[in-house]
């Protein structure tokens, strides 16, 4: 996340496509939230407002560090927006409780 827009590797060869960043990206339209499908650099990374890893089991987690080294998290509310809209969609069409 980087000025309010989620920045995600685009999928190919090195990059499979996953249920739930699938699921992200159409929750970014659903809350308005821009995002872009690009490669991004180390540097980038370390820069962002927040990193986030998304996963079938946790939906997203907010990176705290990389290798040890401390990472920005001032873009977690933005995280938090996207993680409760993944969570009322999966009850929405399971019709049930997500925790």
């Amino acid at each position: 996340l980087k000025n309010g827009e989620i920045i995600a590797h685009p999928f190919d060869s090195s990059i499979l496509p996953g249920i739930t960043q699938c699921n992200l990206l159409k929750a970014c339209q659903k809350a308005g939230i821009p995002y872009s499908l690009r490669e991004f650099s180390v540097s980038e990374l370390f820069d962002a407002d927040a990193v986030m890893v998304t996963s079938t089991t946790k939906l997203i987690k907010i990176c705290t560090e990389i290798d040890g080294v401390p990472l920005n998290t001032s873009g977690a509310r933005i995280v938090r927006v996207l993680f409760d809209l993944l969570r009322e969609d999966i009850f929405d069409k399971s019709g049930r409780k997500v925790n």
